[in-house]
């Protein structure tokens, strides 16, 4: 098991869709979406095995302010992500779960969402030294609610997809022994 650490920065795109439903009708009135592209940075640890890469880290994304119809919007995206991936020459094919706590600003008031989603992707990872890797990934999340507002009842799908790079060094190896290793004799 090698032990180690990585850095890196993302470009993140992040899409609300959402169609409104008064009084139970069946016809819904479908509002416009909500894009947004932001950027960020992350860190975190790693653990990497002989068929598994394991990731774990903090990042935060910051995006620019927009006007959505008559509403001026930011938004600020921050949390952890674990991923687990498999090991295929340079490249990983992962999937693991990626916390969201968001602030949401319309018009100056804030409202702060937090939630955990599945996520998948792949990443590539090249060896620049024994210790040393760079690596390039994308990664896709979405997630469906239904909410009610005032009797207004709203399907609303969030989706992510995620352009990351960086920098993973590896600092540690531990060894692993069995039960039949035992000290050399003279």
């Amino acid at each position: 098991m090698k032990y180690g650490v990585l850095l890196g920065g993302q470009k993140e795109a992040h899409k609300e869709i959402a169609r409104t439903f008064d009084n139970g009708g069946v016809q819904g009135i479908r509002v416009p979406d909500y894009n947004s592209n932001g950027s960020g940075y992350h860190f975190g640890l790693a653990e990497e095995s002989n068929f598994f890469v394991t990731k774990m880290y903090y990042y935060h994304n910051s995006y620019a302010d927009k006007n959505y119809g008559a509403y001026k919007t930011s938004l600020a995206e921050k949390g952890f992500v674990t991923t687990l991936g498999l090991k295929l020459w340079i490249l990983q094919p992962f999937i693991g779960f990626k916390t969201y706590n968001t602030i949401f600003t319309i018009n100056g008031d804030s409202m702060k969402d937090t939630y955990s989603i599945l996520t998948y992707g792949l990443d590539l990872e090249i060896p620049v030294t024994r210790n040393a890797h760079l690596y390039a990934g994308y990664s896709l999340n979405k997630k469906k609610e239904i909410t009610y507002e005032e009797a207004v009842k709203v399907n609303l799908e969030k989706s992510h997809s995620e352009l990351r790079f960086g920098l993973r060094w590896n600092f540690g190896a531990v060894k692993a022994t069995t039960t039949t290793d035992s000290p050399s004799e003279k």
